[in-house]
């Protein structure tokens, strides 16, 4: 058999090449990376000059690259990559990159179709393209926004509403699961305290800390202080991050907060954030608890915690 023209299934390709088969079928579909040969019921197959190109591609990206610059070299010109010459020569003016305007339309579309794969698609693909914070700052926290004031509005009826929020969870367990963190990494535990049932910007401030090397322990929402305290201890956890979003005047949760400190001792780091976190400033400050604005905020707070 000649060897650049066996045919391979995609499955033995992701092997061979260490990426995965999603990111194989998106580098192909949007940037036209590849073209490989497909079977008569529409499966791909692919040659040995594919999987080797497939991995000149991904040695590009993996050294700063962007897919959609370097998808339209020929493969000498993406060797010269790797040897240092005619760098700026071979790179073609960037071709319409990704605009995440268009990216969280296209999410809101397909929920308007209650159409879950291409939903899961889109936002895959912005991961592919974007890379897992941008995706996380950049698309998922807008696109959250976005399908909550549409619901508001009425634009999205409660069906659209849940069936994406429901996706964009799974999405954002799946980032979570998927992180690889260190046997030596820090561990931190995220929660919603006892009353506070809205988990979106706990699971989001979960999957970040993942994407920043760190062993994150999500807990869910709505939980009480003891219980919150007896994970933390299980895991043996440096901190705890609180999202605190509705509703923005819970009497109790003050005594929650108070309790939490009592089981944790001074020397674990609780931090807050989350819309409504400003409104219980008093109680948080009362815990020494760090305050934290937004997603980036958690992220230098997770450096200084790492560092110290």
């Amino acid at each position: 058999m000649d060897i650049q023209h066996s045919e391979l299934p995609i499955r033995v390709v992701a092997r061979r090449t260490g990426l995965s088969q999603h990111t194989i079928r998106a580098w192909e579909r949007r940037y036209s990376a590849l073209t490989p040969s497909r079977t008569a019921t529409n499966r791909r197959l692919y040659s040995e000059m594919d999987i080797s190109r497939l991995k000149l591609l991904k040695q590009a990206v993996a050294e700063g690259h962007s897919i959609g610059r370097i998808a339209v070299l020929k493969d000498a010109d993406l060797i010269t990559l790797f040897e240092g010459y005619k760098t700026q020569d071979a790179i073609p003016p960037s071709r319409n990159p990704e605009n995440i305007e268009d990216i969280i339309e296209e999410c809101i579309s397909a929920a308007m179709h209650l159409d879950e794969e291409e939903l899961l698609r889109h936002l895959e693909d912005a991961s592919v393209m974007l890379g897992a914070w941008t995706t996380l700052t950049k698309v998922v926290g807008p696109l959250l926004t976005r399908v909550g004031d549409l619901w508001h509005a009425g634009e999205l009826r409660p069906a659209q509403e849940h069936m994406a929020s429901e996706v964009i969870r799974g999405y954002l367990l799946k980032m979570l699961q998927s992180a690889r963190p260190s046997s030596q990494a820090p561990c931190i535990v995220f929660a919603t305290p006892a009353g506070q049932r809205h988990e979106f910007g706990s699971l989001m401030a979960a999957a970040a800390a993942s994407i920043e090397g760190w062993r994150a322990v999500y807990l869910g929402a709505d939980l009480p202080a003891v219980e919150i305290a007896g994970a933390l201890r299980n895991v043996q956890a440096r901190a705890v991050a609180l999202s605190i979003i509705y509703p923005p005047d819970d009497p109790f949760l003050a005594e929650e907060l108070v309790a939490l400190r009592k089981y944790l001792g001074p020397e674990v780091e609780i931090l807050a954030g989350g819309s409504s976190a400003g409104a219980y400033a008093p109680a948080l400050n009362a815990v020494y608890a760090v305050m934290l604005t937004d997603i980036d905020a958690l992220r230098d707070c997770l450096k200084r915690m790492r560092s110290s």
